[in-house]
């Protein structure tokens, strides 16, 4: 299924939630990327991600002690690991994942190369089965896609800082 297409007869997913074909925002010449290539390395990636990003919400007024602030690096947190497990998990490799500070907002970028199995998420299923990530991170989201090149896909997100 493509992204955005219809989940069958009454079934779609809701247009927020859709993972559309675009551009990610401009990204940064810096930030920092994680080489994956087993689930075993997700703990070390959310480690230091969550160090990086609770440094960039130290900047921010309000600070890294405001809760707000301290939700705002777990949403972060959670979306990297859902995208970075979903690519390792339905993708092919080589799988990275990037985490890049654009000010307000923190960029997430996952690479895989399986152009053929894009994101889509879960429709009709019960909930105990899993597969709501994508819901998730397109509800923390200010925007999120998916950008298709002839040898690998990038999944992205854009969150909040605070």
């Amino acid at each position: 299924m493509t992204p955005g297409a219809s989940a069958g007869p009454g079934r779609s997913v809701p247009e927020a939630a859709r993972w559309d074909a675009s551009e990610p925002p401009s990204i940064p010449a810096d930030g920092h990327r994680w080489r994956l290539s087993g689930h075993l390395e997700l703990f070390g990636m959310r480690r230091a991600a969550r160090g990086l990003v609770a440094r960039g919400a130290a900047a921010v007024p309000g600070g890294a002690g405001d809760v707000d602030h301290a939700e705002a690096v777990e949403r972060v947190v959670l979306a990297l690991d859902e995208l970075a497990s979903n690519a390792l998990r339905h993708g092919g490799p080589p799988v990275s994942a990037e985490l890049f500070d654009r000010g307000d907002t923190w960029l997430i970028v996952v690479t895989d190369s399986a152009i053929a199995e894009l994101p889509v998420p879960a429709v009709g299923r019960p909930g105990g089965l899993g597969g709501f990530g994508l819901y998730i991170v397109a509800d923390f989201s200010v925007a999120h896609g998916i950008e298709v090149w002839p040898d690998h896909k990038r999944v992205w997100a854009e969150l909040p800082k605070g």
